[in-house]
Formats: structure tokens, sequence, C-alpha cells
């Protein structure tokens, strides 16, 4: 089944105001993935930088054209080197949770090709979020963060820090699986400590601990939302897995908790607040190890609840809110696939290593069974060499590791093919401002002084704001 976005005319803006009507628009969604490389040496002492490996000649031979030094690209994502020396690829603007999906698993392709372009040594190209996770004994790891569009008033709202908090610290069936003393659920929870949601961009870090959710304040977002009356919300506890459906569902479930909170007069205040943790964050350790779905955590409210209990709190009230207004599509079909996932969930016993039809949707489901069946469930331990190995190969992208190989053989319904080709090419309709920056690095390049996601700047002091039909200036 093909689901797309729909279309409202271009010559149409939306505001703030039409996220609070009876027929919300798409939301704008984003994802930032770094990529763990694995230099091959140039001398017997020195490691290649990756920036090596990151040319605009290898980029050129994987099929795309980049400006700025290997920034931005012509499918409208960016590509480039973050601090210490990680790689990193941003989607383009894409308009609800199927394009973000598609976006995101296109962006695998892209840094793939482009390694393998670079005709250079490696040990491996790896997709991870893992905060503790050795990878050929360099120690080296990725972030992956995703930023969804809200209006700026339902960013202020205190609901933010009661929902979104108890969504994150639950969602147990959509991270990607680690070997640690024993297996668990969570590769990037050991990392998130400290206050759940940060309202300064200086929160990304204390100390070595991460808040579940960055919201920039107004003066510090110009360059991604570029209006006043729009926020970001930056999801920073997050797994980045391989499964179509479940890339998908991350998205789309994230965007109806929003909804949620955007439309609390729907729902009933009293409702969503009954859902807050007292400690979300320890929630979500305790969770993300809790193979046996039993460990109970407290609302404020002093209830007991476990990650089962508020998912399905989650999902009475999503499919309220769809009876109530006209959401889009896709996020229609998200919540049926959302009962179908947490019912698969409650009844499988993960701590068997048993999940059902759910290792065919499941990053967590898959990697637990197929490490199950190779080295017995009992050896599923980081004392054991070859535990620990095989559950870093499932997350190779180069040379191409189990997770690739494994989802090849269950097509997605929700992430079509031909919308990941789409944006491997940058073919797509003219409904975000990265179609603008597509066009201007595409037909434009040579006028073209700076770019970055909000503006271009011309070499005769021009400047062009990429103002879509979302009003972003």
């Amino acid at each position: 089944m093909i689901i797309l976005a729909r279309v409202w005319p271009v010559e149409s803006h939306i505001t703030p105001n039409n996220f609070y009507g009876d027929c919300p628009p798409d939301r704008i969604i984003g994802i930032e993935c770094e990529y763990s490389l694995q230099q091959g040496r140039s001398s017997s002492r020195e490691l290649m930088p990756i920036s090596r490996y990151m040319t605009a000649k290898a980029i050129a031979q994987a099929g795309l054209y980049n400006f700025n030094q290997a920034k931005y690209l012509d499918n409208g994502g960016g590509i480039y080197i973050e601090v210490g020396d990680h790689l990193e690829y941003d989607t383009p603007e894409c308009l609800g949770p199927q394009e973000a999906a598609a976006a995101d698993l296109a962006g695998a392709v892209i840094v793939s090709r482009i390694v393998e372009a670079s005709g250079l040594p490696h040990k491996g190209l790896f997709r991870l979020s893992g905060s503790n996770t050795k990878v050929y004994g360099d120690g080296k790891t990725s972030g992956y963060h995703e930023n969804y569009l809200l209006p700026r008033s339902a960013s202020e709202s205190y609901l933010i820090d009661e929902m979104l908090p108890a969504y994150a610290a639950s969602c147990i069936w959509g991270l990607s699986g680690m070997v640690r003393a024993n297996y668990v659920f969570s590769q990037k929870v050991w990392g998130i400590g400290g206050a759940p949601i940060s309202r300064f961009t200086d929160g990304r870090r204390t100390g070595n601990q991460k808040p579940m959710f960055i919201i920039p304040p107004v003066e510090a977002d110009e360059d991604t939302i570029g209006h006043r009356a729009w926020a970001r919300v930056e999801r920073r506890y997050a797994d980045a897995g391989f499964s179509p459906e479940v890339r998908f569902m991350q998205f789309a479930t994230m965007s109806l908790v929003l909804r949620m909170i955007e439309h609390a007069d729907k729902i009933g205040t009293r409702r969503l607040e009954q859902i807050s943790l007292k400690d979300p964050v320890r929630a979500a350790h305790i969770f993300a190890a809790d193979l046996a779905l039993n460990k109970t955590v407290l609302t404020n409210d002093g209830k007991k609840v476990t990650a089962q209990d508020i998912q399905e709190k989650f999902i009475e009230m999503a499919v309220s809110l769809s009876s109530k207004i006209k959401l889009p599509e896709d996020e229609v079909r998200a919540i049926y696939l959302w009962e179908k996932i947490v019912d698969g969930f409650g009844s499988s016993r993960p701590d068997k290593a048993e999940y059902g039809n759910l290792i065919k949707i499941l990053d967590v489901s898959a990697r637990h069974v197929v490490l199950a069946l190779k080295l017995g469930r009992n050896s599923i331990t980081n004392a054991n060499p070859h535990a620990v190995g095989f559950s870093l190969v499932w997350d190779r992208l180069l040379p191409s590791g189990a997770a690739q190989k494994w989802w090849e053989k269950f097509p997605s319904e929700s992430v079509p093919q031909k919308l990941i080709d789409d944006m491997l090419s940058g073919t797509r309709l003219p409904r975000t401002r990265a179609a603008i920056r597509i066009e201007q690095i595409k037909n434009n390049s040579v006028n073209i002084a700076s770019v970055n996601w909000a503006r271009i700047c011309y070499k005769d002091n021009s400047v062009k704001i990429l103002d879509d039909f979302y009003a972003t200036s």
C-alpha cells in the first residue's frame, strides 16, 4: 500500500494555527544521523581522516552533486564531518512520517555509496546509536536525532514535559537492541540522564549525560525554523534501526503524541496528565533492560505502570483523537499498526527471545532472535566476544551487514522503494523549502556564495529566504 501525504496548494501558506484545526497539515520532520566509519590507515601509524572519504569527486561518483565543500547535496540533504571526526548525514525537510522514513533510509544508501566511491580502504561503515559500543576497539559511537516542527505555543505547554518523556521511555518496541551483561532493548538509553527535556541548546550534554529531548529557544532556532511562531522539538533518545516499518512508526507515533498535545482540548488535559511519569529518565533505564516486560514505575499520580501500560494509553488517546479530527493518512495508518505492534509485543516473551511475527517488523526482535539462534539464548552477553562481534555486524552497512540482509526479506508497505528512490535523487514535489534548495543547487550553483537550511546567499550579495508554504519567514 502506497500512502502519499496530502497535497496542500503551494500558494496557500500553512500557519501554526492550522495545526490546531480539525484538519491539521503534515508535520515537517528532519533526521540527523551520524555514521561510524572505521578508517583505513594511510601509513603504518596514521588513520586516514574521514574527510578524505567525503570529497566532491567521491560524491559525484556516487551520483550526487555537492555544494559548499560537501555540506549540502542536490537531493536537499546535507553531509559533513561533525565535531570529533564523525560522519553525519542530515535528511532534507520531509512532510510527514512516510517521507521522513524514506529519507532516513536513503541517507544510509547515500553514505554507503560515497564511501564506496572514494575507493579508500576502511574497516567497516556502521549505523549505530549506542553510547558505549566499541567498534573494532576504537570506541567510536554515533548520534541519531529526530526533529519535528510544531507551533511555538505548543512547545511552551507544560504537557510537553509531561507526555514526551513518558512516550520515549515506554517506546521499547522501537529500539534496536544491544548486547550488555545480557540482551537489552536500547542502544541509546545508557547515555541519557539529568533533566528529560532541555530548552537550551547548550544543554545537549551535561557531563556524559544527554537529555531525552531538546526544544531550542526561539532566539537559537532561526537556522532551522526561520519563523518565531514555529518551534522544533529534537528527539535525542531514539535508536537508529534498519527496519522500514520501525523507521516509519517512530516518526508517526511521535507526531501523533505531538498532535495530542496540540489538541489537548479534544482529549482532556486530565487524561493526558495521568500518563506522566514521576522519574521518566529512570523509567527509560528500567524499561530498556526489562525483557520480562513486567517492571513498573510510578506515574505522578502514584500509580504503578509498565511500558506496555503506557503505550496502550497512548494508543487509546490516538484512536480517540482520530475520531475527532482528520489526521494525515499515514498517521491514521500508523495508529492501527501501533496497536498491532503493542499487542504483539505484549503476547511475546522477549526474555525467551520469542517474538512471533514481530521479527518481520521490529529491529529489536529480529536481532535478538538471530543472536539466540546463532549463539544460544544464554550466550548473549558482552563477556562473549562472538555475541558482541555479531551484534556489531548486525549494524554494519559496508560490507553489507546482517540487518540489511534481514530486512531485504520483508518489503515494507509503509515505506515504498519508489519513495526511497525519490529521496535519493531529490525528485520531490515542490512542497517544502528543500525543493527550493534542490533547484538552486542543481541549476544555479555558479551564482551561489553560501547555503544553509534557511537561506541562500548569492555572489551579488542578494539573499533568498527559503520560504515555503509553511510560512517560514
